[in-house]
């Protein structure tokens, strides 16, 4: 489900810089990134990989939602605004998702 809404994210963001000029780099690749964070452990470490990769995740998509919140405090652009508050919402949701699965493992 995260992926697909990741997928819609993209796209959304693709039309959103086609139709205002505006040039957006997702949050994603100005952080660390989920690589990096994760070089150090094995997959085969089971449960602590399984922990750092939910950890890794939530780190994005709190930088990500910290930019968008940064945004609407002064928003230029109201076609932007418009996605960044939509976007806002849904990462928002699937946060708390992330957080619940990892305390579940």
């Amino acid at each position: 489900m995260r992926a697909e809404a990741a997928a819609r994210r993209a796209r959304a963001l693709a039309a959103l810089e086609t139709s205002t000029g505006v040039s957006a780099e997702p949050a994603s690749k100005q952080s660390v990134g989920r690589e990096a964070m994760l070089a150090d452990v094995s997959p085969t470490d089971g449960t602590d990989f399984v922990r750092q990769f939910y950890s890794a995740e939530i780190a994005e998509y709190q930088t990500t939602i910290a930019v968008l919140e940064s945004y609407l405090a002064v928003p230029d652009n109201q076609e932007v605004r418009r996605f960044a508050m939509v976007e806002l919402t849904g990462l928002q949701i699937e946060l708390s998702d992330i957080k619940s699965e990892l305390a579940a493992k």
